[in-house]
């Protein structure tokens, strides 16, 4: 783990490429990010802390659902829009070690809207462990409708398990917890 921490988590972010990182990276698709890393980083995470780390995998948790909350999902009225086309990877400059910027863009298969919730889930966990006025809200809001859309709905209901739908469920739990927190109804 220490080697990832020091390799793979620059500036906060987390970068695909066992070295490179020094300037800049392109995460992985979203969908890896939250249904993979997230999921693994957020176990260790809960399990033994990361005091050892230096803090690295709590800081690499919040930075990358802050970034991925501000950059990958697309917006009507200043709301998240659950049904218009999000970003499916991030593209981040580091300065040093200090992260200096990222921007969503699509490339390659695109962001599904039943991954939504994942990707909500994903962003109210990082905003649990370093809360941003306004995103907790936000990400809670559009929780509901993104569960409801009806290509989500089908991932449990019919067809049995199957492994898209488990790695969903396992991140959706904990951002159902934190949106149960600040949901704003």
């Amino acid at each position: 783990m220490s080697k990832y921490a020091q390799f793979n988590l620059q500036a906060g972010i987390f970068c695909p490429a066992v070295s490179g990182n020094e300037t800049g990276c392109v995460t992985d698709a979203a969908f890896m990010y939250s249904a993979l890393h997230q999921d693994v980083f957020w176990g260790y995470y809960l399990n033994w802390g990361d005091a050892a780390l230096g803090g690295a995998v709590a800081r690499a948790l919040a930075t990358t659902a802050r970034q991925m909350y501000v950059q990958i999902p697309t917006r009507s009225a200043g709301a998240i829009d659950v049904g218009g086309g999000w970003n499916s990877e991030l593209v981040c400059t580091f300065a040093g070690a200090a992260l200096q910027a990222c921007s969503g863009r699509s490339n390659g298969e695109p962001t599904y809207s039943t991954e939504h919730p994942l990707h909500l889930s994903t962003m109210l966990a990082g905003d649990w462990l370093a809360p941003v006025a306004g995103a907790c809200a936000d990400a809670a809001a559009a929780l509901g409708p993104a569960m409801d859309d009806p290509g989500f709905r089908t991932y449990f209901a019919g067809d049995g398990w199957w492994k898209g739908a488990a790695q969903s469920a396992r991140t959706l739990i904990h951002g159902i917890a934190v949106a149960e927190r600040c949901a704003p109804d």
